[in-house]
């Protein structure tokens, strides 16, 4: 009996020292990935420069969060840079992987047809880079629990 309990103990301690190994490889390997992903935040944009400081704020917001990650801004219209400006910059800097988020609260045609097509160009002249297109932020439900919250703080202050 104390010689298989023993032998039960070592190999959970050999597990654990397994465990503790695989771990700090996939943190790595994540963090590898992180180092070859960057992001592009990508928003409508609009003729009054204004319009974009909110969006700047987030953009700085990921930044802050997440140091180590690349993040661009981006507009589909009315403001530079586009959407390939920024890819181009990211890819010029190594990047294999670009993450497009769109700072929609939910799909239309830019979504739906304009990024999808630009994104599919830029793969084709660079099919060595990896493009993804995340969903809106509109649709996540942290979002949408934050605007739930806002409005009900706006109804019961009485603001706007």
């Amino acid at each position: 009996r104390c010689g298989a309990a023993g032998r039960r103990g070592n190999s959970g301690i050999r597990a654990v020292a397994l465990l503790k190994r695989a771990a700090i490889f996939c943190e790595a390997t994540v963090r590898q990935a992180m180092a070859e992903t960057a992001l592009i935040l990508i928003a409508h944009g609009a003729r009054e420069p204004a319009w974009a400081l909110p969006l700047r704020r987030v953009c700085d917001a990921v930044t802050a969060r997440a140091p180590e990650l690349r993040v661009e801004l981006a507009f589909m219209e009315l403001m530079p840079p586009n959407l390939g400006e920024c890819a181009e910059k990211l890819m010029a800097e190594g990047y294999k992987r670009i993450l497009v988020v769109p700072l929609f609260i939910a799909r239309g045609g830019h979504l739906m047809r304009d990024i999808p097509e630009e994104l599919a160009a830029l793969h084709e002249a660079h099919p060595d880079v990896t493009f993804e297109l995340s969903a809106p932020v509109g649709e996540s439900d942290a979002v949408v629990q934050a605007m739930a919250a806002h409005v009900l703080n706006m109804a019961r202050q009485g603001n706007s």
